[in-house]
């Protein structure tokens, strides 16, 4: 289990900081990456919120893949996570990302029917209700954006009330990862960008026995031909990471 983890900080119940998580080089990597033209999402990307719509979505970073594999590797062998190339921008002047849960719960999914969760927006991958949790890597060179907490207390009590002013905060820094639980009453925000630019790479975490197989789980075989040949996460990165193979589900 990643709490089991040396370098894993319990801030408060359920919610998780792995101090300078990525490398120097990594957080080089990334920068350089959004300095050489990548800001400009190139994802034909629908959201029904209007943050999303603020040109704060990065473009498809295959940069970003073995960081990907380096946070699965930290949850392994209990959680998986979806496929993931893009990070999203904030700078000064941008609001702060709206208060939200990464998932409703499992008691919003009706029996099997992933189709019938009550979510926001699109749900990819099929496991909106059954995520566990978020986990957020930090890049860029900035001040304030911090994460906020506003049904848990600065003492890390739950408040039934929303109160996003005083409430529990993280103030995360570029290579920081931050781990959170995904639903209620973990609904979470960030505050403004106060200088510089923040990259954040939110990663969505379930148990592998939620996989809905529509994605393959970390450290799956991966084979010539199979029949998960069109399969979104291998038409997601196949282009990006330069190989031809495909990934079948872990079973």
């Amino acid at each position: 289990m990643f709490t089991d983890n040396p370098n894993c900080i319990e801030l408060q119940k359920n919610i998780f900081l792995f101090k300078n998580f990525f490398s120097k080089k990594d957080i080089e990597d990334v920068n350089l990456a959004m300095n050489n033209g990548k800001r400009t999402s190139n994802i034909n990307f629908q959201h029904p919120n209007e943050w999303f719509k603020e040109d704060n979505q990065s473009a498809l970073i295959p940069e970003l893949f073995p960081l990907w594999e380096k946070i699965s590797e930290l949850i392994y062998p209990e959680f998986v996570m979806h496929p993931q190339l893009t990070l999203l921008i904030n700078k000064p002047g941008q609001q702060g990302m709206h208060t939200h849960t990464d998932s409703p719960g499992k008691s919003m999914c009706r029996g099997d029917n992933h189709e019938a969760c009550e979510v926001s927006s699109e749900d990819r991958w099929m496991t909106c209700c059954t995520l566990e949790y978020g986990a957020v890597g930090y890049f860029g060179d900035f001040t304030g954006g911090q994460l906020y907490y506003p049904h848990i207390t600065k003492d890390g009590l739950e408040q039934d009330e929303r109160n996003d002013d005083n409430c529990f905060e993280v103030q995360p820094e570029p290579g920081d990862l931050v781990i959170h639980r995904a639903y209620h009453p973990y609904e979470h925000g960030t505050r403004e960008v106060l200088s510089g630019i923040k990259y954040s790479f939110p990663n969505f975490v379930l148990t592998k026995e939620d996989n809905a197989r529509t994605f393959h789980n970390y450290k799956t075989v991966v084979l010539p031909t199979n029949e998960f040949t069109n399969s979104l996460h291998c038409n997601y990165y196949t282009s990006l990471v330069g190989t031809q193979n495909v990934c079948t589900p872990d079973t």
